[in-house]
């Protein structure tokens, strides 16, 4: 396959307009979120769009969709600042807009489709289409950058976007217990009635341990802390306090679980309750990892090795508790059904838009 790595908007325009007519092309940035690629397909890498505009002033930023998030991110660090989203991999920020990528921060911050402001796109016929800029309340326009957020390049090539950015927080800091599925539902009633402003929740299988994530000032973390602590032994649970200095550690391993080098992702998406008494129904399952953010109603059950059978079951009985399934991560290709789980109304609707912005079918 051969792979182009364009320097410019223009110079990706013009690449796009001289294609023939049946020639196909797969968008990709660092590699990180791929799902297979069609054998025959023209690679347009995004590497090559790597600029970084920051007005600290008005909390935005228009970066290049090649920079890495994690270059970003120290980037933004330097003027105190942060693009509130975690995901489990270091992808580029064109690919964290295409697949929708976020972590446990999603809880508070919401989703990388809220954090997009404006963003340059490139159409299948080598079209520049501009929505938005760096005004936080803009309606003027079809929104196209919250279009394409989620639909894995198949509408346009994401050549830029315009960030919302926050400050970096005073203090954080956290609370980790031993919880069993059927306990986080009273762990995210304890946070409720006791007014506790968590920012993000993480629970995995593989150490059954939920991690509570607070900001704000080092007084007011180690109070929420500290009260969280206090409702989850009156449980008879055996909570830890977390200092800043530990979270890192800890999410890169949640990272580990949920981001294998081999295998596949298949995200459960539903109404935070139905998700959680669902989760208490599928008990434990050989080969098979479940990250859960409980207060999002996320979950990702990961298949390290080929057999994905069991994926397969537990996508079908999720289906069938009213959720839905995407596959997030596709390292090998699979011969079974698993796509199938796709079918969703919004994956109907993502092809009926995908229609009308690139009728050939040149993106895939």
């Amino acid at each position: 396959m051969s792979e182009v790595s364009p320097r410019s908007i223009e110079e990706a325009a013009t690449w796009l307009a001289e294609l023939g007519p049946d020639e196909r092309v797969r968008i990709v940035g660092a590699g990180t979120n791929q799902r297979g690629c069609p054998p025959a397909a023209r690679i347009l890498s995004t590497r090559g769009f790597d600029w970084v505009d920051l007005r600290a002033g008005d909390l935005t930023v228009a970066v290049g969709a090649g920079v890495l998030l994690s270059e970003l991110q120290s980037l933004l660090a330097t003027a105190g600042l942060r693009l509130a989203i975690d995901p489990v991999a270091d992808g580029t920020i064109g690919g964290v807009v295409a697949t929708g990528s976020h972590g446990a921060l999603v809880w508070r911050y919401g989703t990388i489709r809220d954090l997009v402001i404006g963003a340059t796109l490139v159409l299948a016929d080598g079209t520049v289409a501009h929505s938005g800029g760096h005004v936080i309340k803009n309606v003027a326009g079809y929104d196209l950058a919250k279009l394409v957020c989620g639909a894995y390049g198949r509408l346009a090539l994401i050549a830029e976007v315009v960030l919302r950015v926050h400050a970096l927080p005073a203090c954080e800091g956290g609370v980790v217990a031993v919880v069993a599925p059927r306990e986080l539902t009273g762990v995210l009633e304890h946070l409720r009635r006791a007014r506790l402003e968590a920012v993000a929740m993480d629970w995995v299988s593989t150490s059954g341990e939920l991690l509570v994530v607070f900001e704000g000032t080092s007084e007011g973390v180690a109070s929420q802390a500290r009260r969280l602590c206090e409702l989850l032994a009156s449980d008879g649970l055996h909570p830890r306090r977390v200092e800043a200095a530990a979270l890192a550690q800890l999410r890169a391993e949640r990272a580990d679980v949920r981001a294998p080098a081999t295998g596949v992702v298949l995200r459960v998406a539903n109404r935070a309750s139905r998700l959680l008494t669902w989760l208490t129904t599928i008990g434990r399952r050989d080969g098979v990892s479940v990250g859960v953010y409980p207060g999002a109603g996320l979950a990702d059950l990961v298949a390290a090795g080929r057999d994905v059978e069991t994926l397969l079951e537990l996508g079908r009985s999720a289906q069938a508790a009213g959720g839905q399934c995407q596959l997030r991560l596709l390292r090998d290709e699979v011969t079974c059904e698993l796509r199938e789980l796709e079918q969703s109304p919004a994956r109907w609707l993502l092809e009926r838009v995908a229609a009308g912005l690139d009728p050939g079918g040149r993106f895939v």
